[in-house]
């Protein structure tokens, strides 16, 4: 949901993701006396089975309490803001991309301290950006080091006294013995036995206007692989602008484009998408088995050539980009995100007729829908954990980013 950024030579643009928002001071809202928790464990989903069926039972109804929100305090004043993290006490962790640091809060918005500092050494970043996603994991927050397009290695602090703990390498001594020359690692996702799941890709000058895969491999703590690849993925599909009379290409990824989606779940087991122009979900064991297949029906967006000519109308050169190009799609993408939250339940974002909003589904780990909800997409959701949603937000009043705290409650089905 972030804007992607820019890389030199080549430069690369993620156009129309949901941009970076924002942030105010904590306050505590009314607790409805008649709402309570929901339990989402109930049997009142529709089903979904292992290949394609329609909703025949009503859906949970779910509201969203605004509870907390995390950010700016008369201690810390926070930069640009990037991802999030949340571990099991709730307490909260906000990259500062500005200073290069991780800033951590209590539950109640109160400020602790931050974790790291600008640097290239021992518990240090050379850069926080929208590749940088920090993760919790079996009492450790982990923080992938990027260097330039690939991610070299993880600073690993522990959760239980909010300190540097060690260095994990990522990018894999052995990778050429996997046929990985020109490739290297750009997600990492800790697994709970102590190993890795990395995604290896190419650099998107590499193959421009062709077509690459991200490939999965099982690495260990010393960074060596182990075993794969697991999974296989296109990865994003570009279009190139070329500056006249230089050696220097534009290119960019549009949002219009299908891509992949990968999300691992509490139990390693990784839930992923081919292609987000169909909603699909595939699940896998940490080693390449599938479990099973969820697909749902699902009416497409559709698009046309003079739709995004309009929309980009303004920017000259990727209006030229779009202009010349002959593979566009005829559809938006179905979906434009996933993530598994800390009870394995899929969130899912989708892609409706509404500009301003993304349609959530919610659904539980066999593939049964729970419920669905309209949210805007100017407010991203970036984590659920103990039945809160934490989103970034704009204070509209005095333009301060801040990361909010929704309190999930059921209501009843009328």
């Amino acid at each position: 949901m972030k804007l992607s950024s820019i890389a030199l030579i080549l430069i690369i643009l993620c156009i129309g993701c949901s941009g970076k928002n924002y942030r105010k001071n904590s306050k505590q809202s009314n607790k409805s006396s008649a709402a309570h928790e929901p339990d989402w464990d109930k049997d009142t989903a529709s089903t979904q089975n292992t290949e394609e069926s329609a909703p025949d039972r009503p859906f949970q109804k779910v509201r969203f309490e605004q509870d907390m929100t995390y950010g700016s305090t008369g201690e810390v004043l926070i930069g640009e803001m990037g991802s999030i993290a949340v571990d099991k006490q709730n307490r909260v962790f906000i990259e500062d991309e500005d200073q290069t640091t991780i800033q951590v809060f209590k539950p109640d918005g109160s400020y602790i301290k931050s974790l790291g500092r600008k640097g290239k050494g021992p518990g240090e970043f050379a850069i926080l950006n929208a590749y940088t996603i920090p993760m919790v994991c079996s009492n450790k927050l982990y923080v992938p080091a990027i260097s330039e397009f690939f991610t070299g290695k993880l600073q690993v602090f522990s959760l239980h006294n909010l300190s540097f703990s060690h260095v994990v390498k990522t990018l894999a001594e052995n990778k050429n013995h996997y046929k990985l020359k020109k490739y290297f690692p750009k997600r990492v996702f800790p697994l709970k036995d102590g190993k890795f799941l990395v995604s290896y890709h190419q650099q998107p000058r590499e193959y421009k206007e062709g077509v690459s895969y991200i490939r999965y491999f099982i690495q260990d703590q010393t960074g060596n692989i182990i075993a794969g690849p697991v999974l296989k993925q296109k990865d994003l599909t570009y279009l190139v602008y070329r500056y006249p009379n230089t050696h220097y290409d534009l290119i960019l990824n549009f949002p219009f484009f299908g891509k992949s989606l990968l999300s691992v779940s509490g139990n390693d087991h990784l839930y992923a998408v081919k292609n987000t122009q169909e909603f699909k979900i595939d699940v896998y064991t940490q080693n390449g088995r599938q479990l099973r297949s969820f697909r749902y029906p699902f009416h497409n967006k559709p698009l046309s050539r003079g739709e995004l000519l309009e929309r980009y109308k303004d920017k000259d050169k990727l209006l030229k980009m779009i202009q010349h190009a002959d593979r566009l799609p005829e559809t938006w993408p179905a979906l434009a995100s996933m993530f598994i939250d800390d009870q394995n339940r899929i969130w899912v974002s989708t892609i409706i007729d509404n500009d301003k909003v993304y349609e959530w589904w919610v659904m539980k780990d066999t593939g049964e829908v729970i419920t669905k909800f309209k949210w805007p997409r100017d407010k991203p959701v970036e984590q659920v954990r103990n039945n809160y949603m934490y989103t970034r937000e704009m204070d509209a009043k005095n333009g301060i980013q801040e990361v909010v705290r929704y309190r999930i409650v059921q209501t009843k089905n009328e």
